[in-house]
C-alpha cells in the first residue's frame, strides 16, 4: 500500500508530501490544474521514461519520493532480498518490525535527461524500479478501453481473473522448448544437398589426411628453409674467420714466439719479477689456439645439401597451396581437418539425430500439452464466471440489457501458440435483440467506456498488487451511472488502497479520503479536505463557482448517499493544506 508521496520541482509542483491511507481516496480539481501529477509523479518514481520538460522552469533537477508499506506482499519482499535492495535487520521490538514492512523509493530527474534511481538507499536501474512497481501498484487509465480491444490483453484478463498466471507461464516455456526442438530438427533438414556435401567432405579429408601434416610441422619448415637458405653464407664466413686465424697462428709460431721468450726472459730478470704479465703472455697464446680449435668444429658442422631445401620448399609449397584451397591458413590446417571430420560424422549420423531429435519433440509436445490442457480448464471455467460477473457490472451501469460473454476460441491443432490452446474474444451485446458481437465492433464510445470500466473492476479485485489507481475511467458516463462507479470504486476499495482522479461529484462523494487540486499564478497547491470542506468542493463540481444552498444540500445529500457523511456529524471548521 502506497504511505507516502514527495514530490519536488515536478512541473507547477514546487513542493509536495502527501500522506495516503486505506480505502478510496479521490483527487479532483479544475480542468487543467494538474489532477493528474500524482499520477505522473508515480509513474516516474516506478521507473517509467522520463521527459526533461517535467523538471520544473528554474530548477535543475526533480525529485520523487514514495513509501510503500508490504506487509501483505511476499513476493515484493522476496525479490528485495534476493537483490539485497531490502536494508533490512532483525527487529529488535515492534516497531522495528512495523518498519521493515516499509519500502522507500526515489527518484532524481537531471535536466541533461539522465536519472539515478533508490531503493531502500541503494543505487539501482530504472529496470528494477519497474519490476519492483509491478508488485505496488495496478494503474488504470482513461484509454485503456482501447488496449482491451487487444486480443493479448483480453487473455492476459482471463488469467489474471482465473488466477492461473503461473501456470500460463509454464504453458509459454513448453512451448518454447518445443520450438527450440523444431529449430533444431529444421537445421538437420535444410542442410545443403547431403550426398554432394558428403562427397565433397570425404575428398576434402583424403587431401589432408594424405598431407599427414604434423603439429607445428609449418613453423619447423619455415625455420629449416631459412638455415639451409643462408648455409652458404655461414660457410663463406667461417672459412675466411679460419684463414685469419691459422695465419696469425702460423706468425705466432715463427716469429711471435721467439719475441714472447726473449720478452719473457727480460722480465724474468727482473727484480722483482712481474709475475702478471708473464701470466697474461700465457693466456694470450693459450686463448688463439681455443678460438682455432673451436672454430674448426662449428665449420665442421656446416654443410649445403641443395636436395634437402628443396624437399623443404616443396613441401611448404605443398602446404600452403591446400590451405589456400581450403581458405585456411596454413597453421590452421589441422584444426580444419578436425572441423571437417566433425561434420561428416555428424551427417553420417544424420538419420540417427533425426530420430533422437523426433523423440526430443513428442516427449516436449507432450510436455505442453500437459500444461496447456490444464491451463484450457481453468480458462474455461474463468471465461464463464467473468461472462457473469461483467454482465451483471455492466447492467448495473446503466446498460440494463447488456449481456457480455468472454469467448475461447480453439487454434488449429497443429499451430498451437505459446499462450495454450486457443485465443480469447470479448463480445458485447448492448441492446435487446442484438446478437453478441466482438468488442471492436462497438459503435458507441459511452458504452465501450462503461464495458471497459467494468472489466476493469472485475479484473482489478483479482489482481494481487495492493494499490488500484484509476485515472479518470469515469470519462464519458454521469448521473446515476457515476454514482453507481462510485459505489463500485467504494466497495473495491475495501479489498485494496483505490486512488481515482475523478472529474465527477457522484465518484467523488464515494471516497474515504478527498484531495483537491488547484491551481495559482505561481503554483499549484494540494489540499486534503476536512469534510465540511469535502461539501464545498462537490458542490463546486456539481454547478462551479456559483453555488447555492440548494447545491451544497445536494452535495450532502451525495455524501449521505455514499455513507460518508451522517446528518448527526459535526462538521469541521478547519481545512488541513498537506502542501503548498
Amino acid at each position: 500500500m502506497l504511505h507516502f508521496l514527495s514530490i519536488r520541482n515536478l512541473a507547477v509542483v514546487e513542493k509536495t508530501d502527501i500522506d495516503f491511507q486505506a480505502g478510496m481516496t479521490v483527487i479532483t480539481g479544475e480542468t487543467g490544474a494538474g489532477k493528474s501529477i500524482l499520477l505522473d509523479a508515480l509513474n516516474l518514481a516506478l521507473g517509467q521514461r522520463m521527459d526533461t520538460n517535467v523538471i520544473r522552469a528554474g530548477a535543475d533537477y526533480a525529485e520523487i519520493s514514495a513509501s510503500f508499506d508490504l506487509a501483505h506482499l511476499p513476493g515484493a519482499i522476496l525479490w528485495l532480498n534476493d537483490l539485497e535492495l531490502s536494508g533490512k535487520s532483525e527487529p529488535d521490538s515492534e516497531l522495528d518490525s512495523e518498519l521493515d514492512n516499509e519500502c522507500l523509493i526515489r527518484r532524481v530527474l537531471y535536466k541533461n535527461g539522465r536519472s539515478r534511481a533508490y531503493i531502500n538507499g541503494k543505487a539501482v536501474t530504472t529496470q528494477q524500479l519497474k519490476l519492483l512497481g509491478e508488485f505496488l501498484v495496478q494503474i488504470h487509465g482513461q484509454h485503456d478501453h482501447q488496449l482491451l480491444l487487444k486480443p493479448n490483453e483480453q487473455l492476459r484478463i482471463i488469467d489474471a481473473f482465473g488466477q492461473h498466471q503461473e501456470l500460463a507461464d509454464q504453458t509459454q516455456k513448453a512451448h518454447l522448448q518445443v520450438q527450440k526442438c523444431l529449430q533444431e530438427k529444421n537445421a538437420l533438414l535444410n542442410q545443403q544437398s547431403q550426398e554432394h556435401r558428403l562427397s565433397l567432405l570425404e575428398y576434402q579429408l583424403s587431401e589432408l589426411e594424405e598431407l599427414n601434416l604434423e603439429p607445428f610441422e609449418w613453423e619447423q619448415l619455415h625455420t629449416a628453409q631459412k638455415q639451409l637458405t643462408h648455409a652458404t653464407e655461414n660457410i663463406q664466413f667461417a672459412e675466411k674467420a679460419l684463414s685469419i686465424l691459422e695465419a696469425a697462428d702460423s706468425y705466432t709460431q715463427k716469429d711471435i714466439a721467439h719475441l714472447l721468450y726473449d720478452l719473457s726472459e727480460s722480465l724474468q730478470k727482473l727484480s722483482p719479477q712481474p709475475k702478471l704479465i708473464l701470466e697474461m703472455l700465457g693466456v694470450v697464446h693459450t686463448h688463439i689456439q681455443e678460438i682455432t680449435a673451436s672454430l674448426n668444429h662449428y665449420y665442421q658442422r656446416l654443410e649445403v645439401d641443395p636436395q634437402k631445401l628443396y624437399d623443404t620448399e616443396a613441401r611448404l609449397s605443398k602446404i600452403f597451396d591446400l590451405s589456400r584451397k581450403h581458405k585456411v591458413k596454413p597453421e590452421d590446417l589441422i584444426l580444419h581437418l578436425q572441423t571437417l571430420t566433425s561434420e561428416l560424422e555428424a551427417l553420417k549420423n544424420r538419420e540417427a539425430k533425426l530420430a533422437g531429435i523426433d523423440k526430443e519433440i513428442e516427449q516436449a509436445h507432450a510436455h505442453f500439452l500437459f500444461y496447456a490442457e490444464q491451463l484450457s480448464c481453468k480458462r474455461k471455467q474463468a471465461a464463464q464466471q467473468l461472462s457473469l460477473e461483467i454482465t451483471e457490472r455492466i447492467q448495473t451501469l446503466g446498460l440494463a440489457a447488456a449481456k457480455f460473454s468472454a469467448d475461447l476460441i480453439p487454434l488449429p491443432k497443429e499451430k498451437p501458440a505459446a499462450s495454450g490452446l486457443e485465443s480469447i474474444l470479448f463480445s458485447v451485446s448492448a441492446n435487446p435483440g442484438l446478437p453478441l458481437q466482438p468488442m471492436h465492433k462497438i459503435a458507441s464510445g459511452g458504452e465501450l467506456s462503461r464495458i471497459s470500466l467494468a472489466i476493469q473492476l472485475a479484473s482489478a479485485s483479482y489482481l494481487n498488487t495492493p494499490t488500484l489507481i484509476f485515472d479518470e475511467v469515469d470519462v464519458g458516463i454521469g448521473g446515476k451511472i457515476g454514482a453507481l462507479v462510485g459505489k463500485c470504486l467504494q466497495t473495491l476499495g475495501k479489498q485494496a488502497q483505490v486512488i481515482c482522479v475523478t472529474h465527477l461529484p457522484q465518484v467523488a462523494a464515494c471516497g474515504n479520503y478527498h484531495i483537491t487540486v488547484s491551481k495559482t499564478d505561481s503554483k499549484t497547491e494540494l489540499n486534503c479536505l476536512t469534510q465540511d470542506k469535502r461539501s464545498k468542493e462537490i458542490a463546486r463540481m456539481l454547478e462551479g463557482f456559483d453555488q447555492t444552498p440548494e447545491t451544497l444540500a445536494h452535495a450532502e445529500q451525495l455524501l449521505r448517499s455514499a455513507h460518508v457523511l451522517s446528518p448527526e456529524k459535526s462538521k469541521s471548521k478547519n481545512q488541513k493544506t498537506i502542501t503548498s
